[in-house]
């Protein structure tokens, strides 16, 4: 069904282009990810990135990633969202908000219902193989896939990227979200196809939240939802 085409919306059809031609440089990146990440996740043994990524460790790249793995976490997702909220655009505060939500819930609902007894690298490798854990991480044994961390990573960078009007900002974005992947394997938390399927979900959750609050509702179009409720 093709919605009425009001004034202050772009008509389904074209939508998705316009977004994909305005964000050119993010969406390269991205299709390059998925596409070698993918073939990777096809054509390699489950576990080969985690014991590459893992036996490469170095004492900045433990302080690195301890950090970066955090872009993934509720308190970075948390204090970001308020700050958009409160002093910058209530309706770009409120697409995160959705998108985060949302890409939460389907993960959630994957590792607990689905695929609840999917083993974590900690309890997949034998004790024999010896993994290398970062002091200060608390290591997780279950619920593997997918990756929670990966899909807010890819769901708040995203729409950074759609937000910010120099789109040459894009490959810092991508380069972030793809760092704290590499991290949930660094810190032997997750596999690749889990940071794979996390970051997959959350692309496509966010672009159709960002579709759907853009094309489909008033808050994208009425100024009052363009600024901060503190402003």
């Amino acid at each position: 069904m093709i919605f009425p085409e009001k004034k202050g919306r772009i008509p389904n059809r074209f939508f998705v282009l316009k977004i994909i031609r305005q964000n050119q440089i993010y969406f390269t990146c991205l299709g390059m990810y998925f596409l070698i990440a993918g073939l990777l996740v096809w054509m390699q043994e489950k576990g080969t990135a985690v014991l590459f990524f893992n036996r490469n460790y170095h004492p900045f790249l433990d302080w690195f990633f301890k950090i970066v793995t955090y872009l993934g976490d509720g308190w970075f997702a948390i204090p970001l969202i308020s700050f958009l909220l409160l002093f910058r655009n209530i309706f770009k505060g409120i697409v995160m908000l959705a998108s985060v939500l949302l890409s939460f819930l389907v993960v959630q609902t994957l590792k607990i219902v689905v695929f609840p007894n999917m083993p974590r690298p900690s309890k997949y490798f034998p004790e024999s193989m010896k993994l290398y854990y970062v002091e200060g991480v608390e290591i997780h044994t279950q619920n593997s896939f997918p990756s929670g961390h990966s899909a807010q990573a890819f769901a708040i960078f995203l729409l950074l990227a759609l937000f910010t009007k120099n789109k040459n900002w894009s490959v810092f974005y991508f380069l972030t979200a793809l760092l704290v992947t590499i991290s949930r394997m660094y810190l032997a938390q997750h596999f690749l196809i889990d940071t794979y399927f996390g970051a997959l979900i959350a692309t496509l959750v966010t672009f159709f939240t960002y579709y759907y609050f853009t094309n489909h509702t008033t808050l994208a179009h009425k100024e009052r939802w363009q600024r901060g409720w503190l402003v």
